[in-house]
């Protein structure tokens, strides 16, 4: 990741290597192995890549790739434990990368889902008061990026009854 977060900011020939070799593809095979070690340290790599990165196009590159969405959104494993404070790390940097360009990448029009936003309220209820904060701070994030089909999505059912129990 030093190597990744280095290219970014003085050698994008670095960043060249990184696409070209796959090398999301590979964490996303090791992802599907189910160890819940390997996923934290997973996790974590993209969560200091989040925070560091500042290069667009390398953010583009790694919001459109299948890692985030349908990899860590879309994941049917309960997440808890450790595996779950690193997840909303990993979310918190994430979610500070979006704006109204990127965030279409998350939202699914087809099938009418937000797995960013739907995993997320999950939790909204969750006993860890950081947990239950984070949450709704990614809630108002998105609010407050304005991009009309999240705010649509929001205000319909069944997402209208988190909103209004985070309101409350």
């Amino acid at each position: 990741r030093l190597f990744l977060i280095h290219g970014d900011k003085k050698d994008p020939e670095i960043f060249e290597l990184f696409s070209s070799l796959n090398f999301i593809h590979d964490l996303i095979l090791i992802m599907k192995q189910k160890n819940k070690d390997i996923n934290i340290q997973i996790i974590k790599f993209f969560s200091v890549l989040m925070t560091n990165l500042s290069e667009k196009h390398i953010l583009y590159f790694i919001f459109n790739c299948d890692f985030i969405n349908q990899h860590v959104f879309e994941d049917n494993e309960p997440i808890e434990g450790d595996y779950l404070y690193y997840y909303i790390s990993f979310i918190k940097s994430l979610i500070l990368k979006i704006n109204v360009k990127t965030i279409s990448v998350f939202y699914h029009s087809q099938s009418y889902t937000f797995p960013l936003l739907g995993n997320c309220l999950k939790f909204y209820n969750h006993p860890d008061s950081m947990i239950s904060n984070t949450i709704r701070n990614v809630l108002l994030f998105i609010m407050k990026i304005n991009y009309p089909q999240s705010i649509e999505y929001i205000c319909n059912l069944p997402m209208l009854t988190y909103f209004i129990f985070i309101a409350c």
